[in-house]
């Protein structure tokens, strides 16, 4: 028998609804490949996007070394002003322990602030024998002098100094060459005083131990 005349488009129908439900299943399974011309406008925008990229990164690299110049400039800056800082801070205690050591070597040489220096007059000096245990080479002599004490304490600890030396061979006659320490006593009174003290003199190769002996600016320094 004979097919109804309208079958076979029914048939066309179904096919075509078929080819469409695949279409769409590859549509969302398999995403569409790019054509060539997609392909070629892709590579020409990389391109373009490289270049733009090296002609900034090249502009950026000529201002890099101005804007590291101008980092190490305020850096410095700002070390320098540390540094100023740190200067001005440590000068007043350098000043004062410079002050502190010249003033502890015056205080030293000359006593401190509280001593007083006062003249000494020599009335004359006598041979003495030294102390037990001196070296063979010291000579010793008792120096007999006339000071005034201005203050009104006793004076403890009184030392004096001055220049000793050989008459004849004006030679220093001092056992210690290093300071003109001629002697000391143990305290002088209030107003005039007539003391004694024994200075060591050395002995030189060749001296009898007689030789003639002279002291010049003779001075006490007072420790009230």
């Amino acid at each position: 028998p004979l097919s109804p005349p309208h079958e076979p488009h029914m048939r066309m129908q179904k096919l075509l609804l078929l080819a469409a439900v695949i279409a769409a299943f590859c549509c969302l399974f398999y995403p569409a490949q790019q054509g060539p011309l997609q392909v070629a406008r892709s590579r020409v925008g990389n391109v373009q996007q490289r270049a733009a990229v090296q002609r900034h990164g090249a502009r950026l690299q000529r201002f890099l070394p101005v804007q590291r110049s101008v980092g190490v400039c305020a850096e410095t800056r700002q070390n320098s002003k540390l540094a100023r800082r740190k200067l001005i801070g440590a000068a007043p205690a350098a000043a004062f322990g410079l002050g502190s050591i010249l003033g502890a070597r015056q205080s030293q040489a000359f006593g401190t602030s509280k001593d007083q220096t006062v003249p000494v007059q020599i009335l004359g000096y006598e041979e003495v024998d030294c102390p037990e245990g001196s070296p063979t080479r010291m000579r010793c002599i008792k120096v007999t002098a006339t000071l005034t004490n201005p203050t009104q304490k006793v004076a403890k600890g009184v030392s004096f100094f001055g220049f000793v030396k050989y008459s004849d061979l004006d030679t220093d006659a001092l056992w210690s060459e290093e300071s003109n320490f001629c002697g000391a006593v143990d305290e002088v009174a209030p107003g005039a005083n007539t003391v004694s003290f024994v200075s060591q003199l050395r002995r030189y190769k060749g001296m009898t131990g007689s030789e003639a002996v002279s002291l010049q600016k003779v001075k006490a320094r007072l420790k009230t």
